[in-house]
């Protein structure tokens, strides 16, 4: 059974210790992340993708997919992941001249493993680490 979901968090540290998790979504965001540790294989329509700790992914909203999670090498899935809401982009659209080409790819779009994108997700961690016990300053809170 597949499930249609919309997270309430934009950007995500999902962290699965369990050795195997299976789920069908299709989401009503884009989702870009970033995997760290672990392996991911998803299948869209006949498509598999094998994701290993390094890789970068965009999902499209409103596309059924199958996930299977599991850690790999002794560590657990991990991943960050950044919810694109429809809204957000919206906005930054009314702003500025959406450039328009044609999609040539359906699916899973998956990024090797590169610095820039390494330091974009990696930047990332000290924030999404810190809501589990450190506290930001009161300015990054709010």
């Amino acid at each position: 059974m597949s499930s249609y979901w919309t997270l309430p968090q934009e950007i995500m540290l999902p962290c699965i210790q369990d050795k195997y998790f299976q789920h069908e979504v299709i989401s009503g965001d884009h989702s870009f992340g970033h995997l760290i540790s672990g392996e991911v294989k998803a299948n869209v329509g006949d498509q598999t993708y094998i994701l290993k700790p390094g890789d970068t992914w965009f999902v499209p909203r409103n596309q059924l997919a199958t996930f299977f999670k599991s850690s790999k090498d002794g560590q657990p899935y991990k991943s960050v992941t950044i919810c694109i809401r429809v809204e957000r982009l919206k906005e930054y659209y009314s702003r500025h001249e959406p450039v328009m080409v044609p999609d040539l790819h359906h699916g899973i779009r998956q990024y090797e493993t590169h610095p820039l994108l390494q330091s974009f997700f990696g930047s990332l961690l000290p924030y999404l680490i810190s809501k589990r016990g450190y506290h930001l300053p009161s300015l990054l809170s709010k």
